[in-house]
């Protein structure tokens, strides 16, 4: 009997982690390190694209991004501003930054964008038709309160799940390295 439940224990741990991701485990929110990104369409209230629905992965092409998905929190507000910063501190590096409110829409959006201020950063939300496709994409939890993913060359270097804005310092690490 022993054997048995030895040999049945990597199964049931495969079953119990695989069920974890399947029913909303926030930690496995975002895109992984290597993945390519996919081309989406948020409607964008501040920054560079302004007033458009412009896709930023055929926008920006192969430069440096930080793409955010996240909830209408006071920590989103801060993780905004923190990398509105950022974006300036590495705008002639070719540094964007795309930061997605998935649960406001037009007017909710236009009132955060007036508060923060922010210029070099997009801030967006997703139109209601093909939003839930492109958070399915991007493969984005709902239970996750933000999802922070850096990449370059279309290809993920790096995934936060749930990152406070006071450690906004690991985003810039991965910039960092990017733009050597």
């Amino acid at each position: 009997m022993f054997r048995f439940v030895v040999a049945l224990t990597p199964l049931f741990l495969a079953i119990a982690a695989f069920e974890r991701s399947a029913a909303g485990d926030p930690s496995a929110s975002g895109l992984r390190p290597g993945d390519q990104v996919e081309p989406w369409n948020p409607i964008h209230v501040t920054g560079p694209d302004r007033g458009t629905n412009l896709c930023p992965v055929c926008t920006y092409l192969e430069k440096p991004v930080v793409v955010v998905f996240a909830k209408d929190t006071k920590n989103t507000a801060e993780l905004a501003t923190w990398l509105e910063a950022l974006a300036r501190k590495h705008r002639a590096a070719g540094l964007r930054v795309v930061v997605a409110v998935v649960d406001i829409g037009p007017d909710r959006a236009k009132a955060l964008a007036a508060n923060l201020k922010l210029t070099d950063t997009s801030l967006c939300y997703l139109a209601p038709k093909s939003g839930p496709k492109e958070l399915k994409a991007y493969r984005i939890d709902p239970a996750a309160e933000n999802t922070v993913m850096v990449y370059k060359n279309y290809t993920v270097a790096a995934t936060f799940v749930n990152l406070p804005a006071k450690d906004g310092g690991r985003v810039a690490e991965v910039i960092e390295k990017l733009l050597k």
